[in-house]
């Protein structure tokens, strides 16, 4: 995976569901892959429910 260069623009995307771990996820992705220009896409992620019961 190569990293985009500083102001090459681009985006970094995150997905993220009700667990406190995405809290986590969306503060590494910002400390560790997110440069100057970049845009950060937060996606968030809803489970299908388990009961079996249609939407």
């Amino acid at each position: 995976m190569s990293q985009p260069r500083k102001g090459d623009g681009g985006s970094v995307a995150v997905a993220v569901d009700r667990d406190k771990g995405s809290q986590y996820a969306v503060r590494w992705a910002v400390e560790h892959l997110l440069t100057k220009g970049q845009t950060l896409n937060v996606v968030h992620v809803k489970p299908k429910s388990q009961t079996g019961s249609n939407p």
